[in-house]
């Protein structure tokens, strides 16, 4: 039998992007599916979580994963205003694992709005020759004349993350290498660093080592499982230097906890994924025969509490007590 789509329901309408159906169908659970929908249908409005909540019969709970795997997938994106989602602390669950560990970065500081003055450029200049010095070469680096806004970020890089002024060039050499010398990939990487204590050129080295080792990791990863994300989001970033890193898991595990989250709850959502190979680093599971005995144990565990011993059954029945039939 064929089947077309009625034209009259054409009438009223609204666009989504194709990459929806060509790249996420498969993936995206439909409850994902149900809140994106959602989104681009309201595309005129604020979020609204009491209203999605009672226009799609979801909890705030399911709706927060629904939108992680969206943002992820760059389809949605925060707003800094909070007006395109919104989603309020007490919607979200706890992830943090007992015997995890800890995130050690620093509070996020963000570098003053207000710019310094060239006349303070200048006195900072003559009385620091290590900031006349990283203005020079990074105009070297760029090949462009260095201007009042390119000294006032630099500056104030220096000032409010703590990054020394020879930190400062390595982190400009090392976004040169990667194509992206521009004031935004430079501050967005001087906030990780001063978040991360990078005090010296050794530390500095040794982080950015830790991103090279980070870009070939994901990229085996992707080749592996066949991941439609070649960039990993920030967020996607932090969990997987998490479990290649903190957990020193290898890429095959990391892609074996892919796959359990499939098999587990039949989508993608990044923080089962994670409460996975979080559950594993608790459980000591290194290797592949490791997650195959895990497996193993806990579908004997689950046989052996689900199966019927007709033994006891006999036996519990004997003691039932028997009533005559009345005559």
């Amino acid at each position: 039998m064929n089947y077309k789509i009625n034209p009259l329901a054409l009438t009223s309408c609204f666009v989504i992007p194709t990459s929806i159906v060509d790249k996420h169908i498969k993936l995206a659970g439909a409850t994902s599916l149900k809140v994106l929908l959602w989104l681009y249908r309201h595309l005129d409005k604020k979020f609204d979580l009491v209203q999605i909540t009672a226009d799609l019969g979801i909890s705030p709970a399911e709706i927060e994963d629904a939108l992680d795997y969206w943002i992820d997938a760059g389809l949605v994106m925060k707003s800094d205003s909070a007006e395109f989602i919104n989603i309020s602390a007490e919607t979200k669950e706890d992830t943090s694992e007992k015997g995890t560990p800890e995130n050690t970065s620093k509070t996020n500081i963000e570098i003053p709005i207000i710019k310094p003055t060239q006349a303070q450029i200048a006195l900072r200049c003559a009385e620091d020759t290590g900031l006349s010095h990283l203005f020079r070469e990074y105009q070297k680096i760029s090949g462009k004349t260095v201007g009042y806004d390119t000294q006032a970020t630099l500056l104030m890089i220096n000032d409010a993350y703590g990054l020394p002024c020879d930190v400062i060039l390595m982190l400009v050499h090392y976004a040169k290498s990667k194509g992206r010398l521009n004031m935004n990939f430079i501050k967005t990487l001087s906030k990780d660093w001063g978040n991360r204590g990078i005090t010296t050129v050794d530390e500095a080295a040794q982080l950015i080592t830790t991103y090279e080792d980070l870009d070939t990791a994901w990229s085996k990863f992707v080749d592996n499982v066949g991941f439609e994300q070649k960039k990993p989001s920030p967020k996607i970033k932090a969990m997987f230097e998490k479990w290649y890193i903190t957990y020193n898991f290898s890429i095959e595990i990391i892609s074996a906890a892919y796959y359990k989250m499939f098999d587990s709850i039949g989508k993608y959502q990044i923080n089962y994924w994670d409460k996975i190979l979080a559950d594993w680093y608790q459980k000591g599971i290194i290797t592949l025969n490791d997650v195959e005995k895990e497996a193993t144990v806990s579908k004997n565990h689950l046989n052996k509490n689900s199966s019927y011993d007709l033994k006891q059954a006999e036996e519990h029945t004997s003691k039932v007590p028997k009533f005559r039939k009345k005559d």
